[in-house]
């Protein structure tokens, strides 16, 4: 598994260098929460930090809205942060998978930055939930669906993920390019919306670009799985039983 250095880290999300103003203004550390997950043999494979919006003229790089991802090892289990270093949006933490080009969450809660980050961690933690987040990707691993049944999944989750109105890729395009186990298709699906050039579903518009904003990765990431776990039960393929819900 390639891990990210220091040095690429912060190129790609100036945000998560050391904060020593964290305590005082009530901020959640980025960089602390990369060494606690250090601590425990997670190590950062991606990184991306969102560009400032038109209205936000006084906006710093070193504020910025970002998300890291650590996986542990070579299990493909990851954990999340979503963070930013102004007080208009939530953090975020999260468990679920990165597959050397592409993340899933499994679960997500919200962070209040002056409580820290610990005890919704412990929470992600539990074993209940761990394990069923194994269990659906060995499900879904498992499950070897059809082109139709490809095209079902892709109908129900891209109105999840891309807004009314929104430049969404085009379903016949993904299902040539998409294929093997529904875990591939998922993962398969997240590595396109990253990475864009696909062609649009509406016929004229141009090509779809990669996502950009650490939000929209974060939400869609999650969508996937989610929307996959619900899918598969749906089918019969993924076991009622299985539940992404936080304890």
């Amino acid at each position: 598994m390639t891990y990210l250095s220091t040095a690429d880290l912060l190129a790609a999300a100036p945000a998560a260098a050391a904060r020593p103003d964290a305590i005082e203004n009530k901020l959640l550390d980025t960089a602390k929460w990369l060494a606690d997950q250090r601590r425990e043999g997670w190590e950062p494979v991606y990184a991306i930090q969102g560009t400032g919006h038109g209205d936000a003229k006084v906006a710093r790089p070193e504020d910025g809205r970002h998300l890291v991802v650590v996986a542990y090892e070579d299990s493909r289990e990851a954990s999340f942060l979503l963070n930013s270093h102004t007080k208009d949006r939530r953090s975020r933490v999260a468990i679920g998978f990165w597959n050397g080009d592409s993340f899933l969450i499994a679960a997500s809660l919200p962070v209040q930055r002056w409580k820290g980050y610990s005890g919704q961690m412990t929470r992600l933690g539990a074993p209940d939930l761990h394990i069923h987040a194994i269990l659906l990707r060995a499900r879904l691993s498992d499950w070897r669906p059809q082109s139709a049944t490809v095209k079902e999944f892709l109908d129900r989750v891209l109105p999840r993920i891309y807004k009314k109105g929104q430049n969404r890729p085009s379903t016949a395009f993904l299902l040539g390019v998409l294929g093997g186990s529904m875990t591939d298709v998922c993962h398969g699906l997240m590595a396109r919306i990253m990475a864009g050039n696909m062609p649009s579903a509406k016929r004229g518009r141009r090509n779809v670009k990669g996502m950009q904003r650490p939000d929209a990765l974060f939400h869609a990431a999650e969508t996937i799985l989610t929307q996959a776990c619900l899918f598969g039960q749906a089918k019969g393929t993924v076991p009622a039983k299985i539940s992404l819900t936080v304890p």
